[in-house]
């Protein structure tokens, strides 16, 4: 068949001496379906992880495409059915666009486009402290990140700020 173009069927059913009427006839394009829904989520500062739909059930792979603001560049090639991939050694803060194809020996499907996303990672938020005895300071703050290793806490009592205490991943 050819790709793209619309196909129309229709049947009947016969014996050696008659013929039924036709079905309803039904048309069909020849095309690939296109995977949907594609998603790119930061993992790490340097890492973007990338997720899509597969709506076709007989591809040969998918071809993935990345732009950082400018043309779209191939990143990766993966096998039928794969409906992910990790994107490493990104820059730290450049913005990411992505989009991937299905394909087969012959033809390719449209591309599903995914968000624009970096790989900066989000900084602490809603950091308060309260003076819980007439020596003590009690710190509580946001953890906005999934990736981050630890944290580092730095004091100022009016002049330049000096680290007082790093603490592990996860630690508000």
């Amino acid at each position: 068949l050819n790709y793209g173009t619309d196909y129309t069927y229709r049947v009947k059913a016969f014996t050696d001496e008659n013929e039924s009427g036709y079905s309803t006839s039904n048309t069909t394009t020849m095309s690939i379906p296109s995977p949907s829904n594609l998603t790119a989520t930061p993992i790490d500062d340097q890492s973007i992880q990338l997720t899509w739909s597969d709506n076709c059930s007989f591809e040969s792979g998918y071809r993935l495409e990345r732009s950082d603001g400018g043309s779209f560049t191939q990143i990766a090639e993966v096998d039928a059915d794969v409906t992910e991939h990790t994107d490493n050694g990104l820059n730290y803060g450049t913005d990411y666009t992505y989009r991937v194809k299905a394909f087969t020996d012959e033809n390719e499907s449209g591309y599903a486009t995914s968000n624009t996303t970096n790989t900066s990672f989000p900084s602490p938020t809603n950091l308060t402290s309260t003076a819980i005895d007439d020596q003590s300071i009690h710190l509580i703050w946001s953890d906005n990140c999934s990736f981050e290793v630890g944290y580092r806490v730095e004091r100022s009592s009016g002049g330049s700020f000096t680290q007082i205490a790093e603490v592990d991943a996860d630690i508000t």
